[in-house]
Order: structure tokens, then sequence, then C-alpha cells
């Protein structure tokens, strides 16, 4: 692990911590947030939307998708203080931080790619 890069070093830091609380059973103090879901944008009609998508695409904009996962309640809170302080949507921050961690990811291991998928014809 390379120990020059600050956020590797904070994710193991969070990480030792969660695993010494759980060692001596303390609960770490977080405050939790109440979720607020994020309203979508209202759609436009199709055909708007098919022209509206291209144009997009051709701008360079990128493809959204929604991606959930669990993490500490700790981790949650530091996202949450950073997005505050620095004034950042949690998106952006998390983004953020995924690119930086694949990016190491591949300079260690190599490009990421997708495993091949099989037809599923093969299965019977």
């Amino acid at each position: 692990m390379d120990k020059t890069n600050p956020l590797l070093a904070m994710i193991s830091q969070q990480n030792a911590e969660g695993v010494n609380a759980a060692v001596t059973k303390k609960e770490p103090s977080v405050t939790t947030f109440p979720s607020t879901p994020e309203t979508p944008p209202p759609k436009p009609p199709a055909s708007e939307e098919a022209s509206t998508s291209k144009s997009k695409q051709k701008a360079g904009e990128r493809d959204w998708e929604r991606f959930s996962f669990v993490c500490s309640k700790d981790i949650i809170q530091k996202v949450h203080d950073i997005s505050e302080k620095e004034g950042f949507t949690i998106r952006d921050i998390m983004e953020l931080f995924l690119q930086r961690g694949i990016s190491e990811y591949e300079k260690k291991n190599g490009v990421a790619k997708p495993k091949r998928k099989k037809p599923v014809e093969t299965l019977l």
C-alpha cells in the first residue's frame, strides 16, 4: 500500500479504527443523517429525450447510473463532513475518491477489464 496517498491513508486509518472498535466492543460515535431521496428532474417527451440524449453525448457529457453500497458509519460521516466543509456534493466527492482508488488499483494491477460473458444458450 502506498503510504504517500492521503486518501488511502485516511481509509486505512478509518478501517483500523473500525476493527479496534469491534474488538473492544466500543461503538464509534457517529451522527446519522436522515436519508433524503434525490428527486430526478422531470423527463422530457420521448421525442425530445432521444434528441437531448444524443446532444449530451456529443457534447462530452457523462452517462450516469445509480450505484449504492454499504460501508461503515464512520466513513459516511466523514464524507458528509467533507461535503459540507468543501461545498461539493457527496456524488462529486465519492466519484473523485472512486476514480483515485481505481487509478491506484490500475497502477498496481493493470487496467481493469470486464470478464467476457458467455451466451445464455450455453447453460442448457
